[in-house]
């Protein structure tokens, strides 16, 4: 199926949706998704403040917070895993993280 046969020509610009492509054996998967009309801010912004992180937990919960805002998820969790191999959350993010 072409993108025509689904959208009409007028919305068929790049600049207005983000195309990812999935392979798993012979299937593919063509996700399409249409982009926001906010502009994310600069990774710059996001890398001064992973480094203003005063400790480890700091930059944990920073981490978490950046990652919800540049892929858009709904919630993220940061886990530390064992040597038992049981993790726990150190930096949660979203709906309970809140």
């Amino acid at each position: 199926m072409l993108l025509e046969e689904v959208f009409e020509p007028a919305m068929l610009s790049l600049e207005n949706f983000r195309l990812t492509e999935n392979r798993a054996e012979n299937l593919r998967l063509i996700e399409i998704e249409r982009r926001s009309t906010e502009e994310p801010p600069p990774l710059n912004l996001h890398l001064d403040r992973l480094r203003s992180s005063r400790n480890v937990e700091d930059l944990l919960n920073t981490c978490a917070e950046v990652l919800e805002e540049i892929a858009g998820f709904d919630r993220v969790m940061i886990y530390k895993f064992h040597d038992d191999n049981h993790g726990e959350v150190v930096a949660e993010q979203g709906k309970r993280g809140r």
